[in-house]
């Protein structure tokens, strides 16, 4: 279990600097910032106003496809090979409406077979990365009266937010974007 419970940290470290710019470890903080221009936020509305449900208003399919089919300019350049989330931002964007709307008026129902996230987006907009849902996680520990309690699983990848694993048009690696949805 402390093997488990060590790598369950080394992990979050790994996810802290990725979505926070840094992390803190035995009482020091590391910095290393993240650039502006790698996040960016939805065309229309958050993919969820509270945390549970998908927000109708929003349009997540446009957004997906504003940021990585050449509408943001920040992207452009780059290759964007896939597309990470923990399992509740892929399903704000699957139960969302608008998504729902988008498959029914393409009549795709009848061809999609299963209602799964890599053939849905290929369905709506050929050519996006694949998307990769995520589901470690991890729990907070604290010492009470000499007892060790956790809190409940929190995942590494934090809900609204997606991961683009990207490299440059010539193949080098250059790095990650992330997304606050």
């Amino acid at each position: 279990r402390l093997n488990r419970r060590l790598e369950a940290r080394m992990e979050k470290l790994r996810w802290d600097t990725i979505f926070n710019g840094g992390f803190s470890w035995m009482g020091k903080t590391l910095s290393f910032g993240i650039p502006g221009a790698n996040r960016l936020t939805p065309v229309g509305a958050v993919w969820s106003s509270d945390g549970i449900s998908a927000n109708n208003s929003a349009t997540p399919l446009k957004d997906l496809r504003y940021w990585l089919l050449g509408g943001s300019s920040t992207f452009r350049k780059y290759k964007i090979t896939k597309i990470i989330s923990n399992p509740n931002t892929a399903r704000w964007f699957l139960d969302n409406t608008n998504t729902l709307s988008y498959l029914t008026s393409y009549g795709a129902n009848p061809n999609l077979g299963s209602y799964e996230l890599n053939k849905v987006l290929q369905i709506l907009s050929p050519g996006l990365p694949p998307w990769e849902i995520y589901n470690g996680w991890y729990q907070s520990e604290t010492t009470v009266s000499g007892k060790l309690t956790v809190s409940d699983a929190t995942y590494f990848v934090p809900d609204g937010y997606l991961f683009f694993e990207a490299s440059l048009p010539g193949g080098d690696q250059i790095g990650e974007f992330m997304q606050t949805i």
